[in-house]
This record gives C-alpha cells, structure tokens and sequence, in this order.
C-alpha cells in the first residue's frame, strides 16, 4: 500500500510537470506569432499573392482642394517649425486649404497660428484660425476641423510632426492608385532619451511589419502623425478613440485600400523619458482597444478576408498576448529541470531583476533596456485593465 502511494505521487507528480512543459512551451510559442511567425507568414504570403495597383483610373483632378488640419494643444515649442515646413512644400498652395485649431491652449499656441494667418494667408486658398474655450479634447477638434472644410481631400497633422519639402505632393500622388482611399506617411524618429529610443525601435519594427501587410493587400491601419484621406470617406469620430485608426479603418469598410507612402517622411520626436512614454502607451492603449471595439465588424474574415486576419494578429494579439508574460515565468519556476528550462528561468529573473532596480536607481545604458522595455509592456497591460474595467484616460496634453 505504501509503494504504491509512492507510486500514484511520482505518477502525479510526473503528469503535473508534463502539463506544466506543455503549458510553457505553447504559451512561449502563443508569446513569439506575432512577433516571429506572424511576420514570416507574411512574408510566405508576399510571395505568392501581392497587391495590384491600378493607376489607370486615377481620380486627380485640377480643381482638386487639400484640407490640412493641424489640431493643437500647448505647443508653442515646435508650431513654428511645423508651420515653416508647410511653407517649404513644393505644392501649389493655392490648392491647400489650411485650418489650425487650438484646443484651449494656455501657452502661445494661438497666438502664433493668428501671426502666422496674417503673414501667410495670401499664400494659400484660405487660412482658418480656431481656438478652442474651453478645451474639447482632440477628437471633437478634429471632427470641427472636418466640418470647417470645404477640400475633397483631408490631410491630418500632428503639431510636432515635421514635413519634408515633398511630403505633401507624394502623399496626394498616392491617389492616382483609384483602390486607394487613404495614405499615411513614413515617421521617422529624432531620437532624445533612452525612452524615445525603445520607442524608435518600437516603430522599427511595426513599420517592417506594414511594408509586410501593405505588400499583401493594405495597410491595417495609419499613424497618425500624418495622413492623407478622400473627405467623402471621413466617418463622425466618436468620443475615447483614436482618429487616425478609426478613420482609417472606415476606408477598409468601404472596401478600399490603405497605404504608406515611405516616400513621404515626416520627422517626429518620440515621448522624452520614462514618465511621458508610460502614460502615453497607457493612453494609447486604452483608445486603440476602444476604437477596435467600434470596428470590431473587421474581424469578420468571411466579408474581410485577409485582412481580418491581418487586423487581429497585429491590433489584438500582440497586446492581449503580454498577459502570459507572468503565467509563463511562474510555470517556469514549476520546470527547471532541463538545461533549456534553467537557462529561460535565469534570463527571465535577471531581467525582472533589472527592470526592477532600473526604476530606483539609474543603470548604465545596456542594464537600463529591460526596464525601458518592462515599462512599455507594463503600460500596455495596465491600459488593457483600464480599457476592461471600463475606465478611460481622454485628457490630451503635449508630450514634451
């Protein structure tokens, strides 16, 4: 009777880790699809099937009017250079149509948008300054913006977003693809802080992955730093979403393409240190989540095909994924019994170990990454429990 209770606990016991190891090795693998097989996928697919531009039809026209609309908030500190880089375009610029709103600035935002307005108006076809009281917050800016607008095409800009002399023309040039409904354009990053430069990488990375998806049938949606759509495509923007991925998926819905123009570049500071990025992922994060639930249609592959796919793989498993992260190290701790499992166990405590020590005290640059990296993972998680619970952060401050 006693051997045979020995035997049923090591029979147990023996299960318990099988469960355990399969456990790791499929949450482990769930972990790295969207990070590495997702993107080999991709790029199997790109091999066999690709876009088809169609430049046949183009619908440009001579009377054609670009609306650009610069919604801003407290950022007197880059509106000039921002406004200077309009000026440099090599556009007719009788064919812009120029809106600058103000969402109750409290610095000389306004300010310069009304000395701007005086000295450049002739310029343009026409020059509207907006200002804002009380602040309304970005989305219902913006939705003032669009009503103000008379030009057939929208172009949304970022304050802090700086234009290189040919961004404008190739971003309108993109429409003489007629399956195209909307462009963005290519963010490149000025670095300034360690913060700023994981989140360079960040966008390193999600870039490779569009020129991926772009190259199959459409982008899945924009940035919105800087993009370009057919007025007649702009939906009413709700409350708590983020313009540029709700727009921008309005344009799927209508069976249309989205693209980035990597020949259009826009310069963009990312968030200055480990405070303003944390807050801005959470943020991010929570509006991303919302705007998916508006669009959640999308992931219906039966009327979206590819793309649902496409959309779900990079907007929704790639953040919800990181919730493993805890599960996997705790099963870790159950199965260190092999040379493999001791090694992930030790590489996953010295890095928690790191990112925990790099909040308190400050590391040299190559001990200070995982918890440059551990912030951003935890910012995300944490917008995914405020986005769950219900909570919302729709407050719109400058970054810098």
């Amino acid at each position: 009777m006693r051997h045979w209770k020995k035997c049923q606990k090591s029979l147990n016991l023996y299960f318990s880790r099988n469960m355990a190891n399969t456990l790791f090795i499929t949450l482990v693998i769930i972990l790295l699809y969207p990070f590495i097989f997702y993107p080999l996928i991709l790029i199997l697919i790109g091999k066999l099937k690709q876009r088809i531009q169609t430049i046949e039809n183009s619908t440009l026209k001579d009377e054609d009017l670009i609306s650009l609309i610069i919604c801003a908030k407290n950022e007197e500190s880059v509106l000039k250079e921002k406004l200077e880089s309009i000026l440099s375009q090599r556009f007719d610029k009788k064919k812009i149509e120029l809106l600058l709103l103000s969402d109750g600035s409290q610095d000389q935002t306004a300010t310069i948008m009304e000395e701007f307005k005086k000295s450049y108006a002739d310029h343009f076809k026409k020059v509207i300054v907006v200002n804002l009281e009380p602040s309304m917050g970005k989305n219902r800016t913006l939705k003032s913006g669009i009503e103000l607008s008379t030009g057939n095409y929208l172009l949304m800009s970022d304050a802090n977003s700086i234009l290189e002399e040919n961004t404008l023309s190739k971003l309108y040039e993109s429409f003489n693809d007629s399956q195209v409904g909307g462009v963005s354009a290519f963010e490149k990053n000025k670095e300034r802080s360690d913060a700023g430069s994981i989140q360079a990488r960040f966008w390193t990375f999600d870039n490779f992955i569009k020129k991926l998806e772009q190259k199959i049938c459409s982008a899945v949606s924009f940035s919105g730093s800087c993009y370009m759509i057919k007025k007649e495509f702009a939906d009413s923007i709700p409350n708590g979403v983020t313009d540029d991925f709700f727009l921008s998926t309005g344009i799927i819905k209508r069976k249309k393409n989205l693209i980035t123009n990597y020949d259009a570049v826009v310069w963009e500071n990312a968030s200055g240190n480990l405070k303003s990025h944390f807050n801005r992922r959470i943020r991010i994060t929570i509006r991303g989540l919302t705007s998916l639930s508006h669009r959640s249609e999308l992931l219906n592959p039966f009327k979206y095909g590819i793309y649902s796919w496409m959309l779900f793989s990079h907007k929704v498993v790639r953040r919800y994924i990181l919730l493993t992260l805890p599960i996997i190290y705790l099963t870790n701790l159950f199965i260190y019994n092999s040379p493999l499992t001791l090694f992930t166990l030790i590489c996953q405590t010295l890095f928690y170990a790191l990112a925990v020590i790099g909040f308190f005290i400050q590391l040299p640059k190559p001990l200070s990454i995982p918890s440059l990296i551990a912030s951003h993972i935890f910012a995300i998680i944490c917008g995914i429990f405020y986005f769950l619970s219900g909570s919302k952060k729709n407050s719109w401050k400058s970054i810098r």
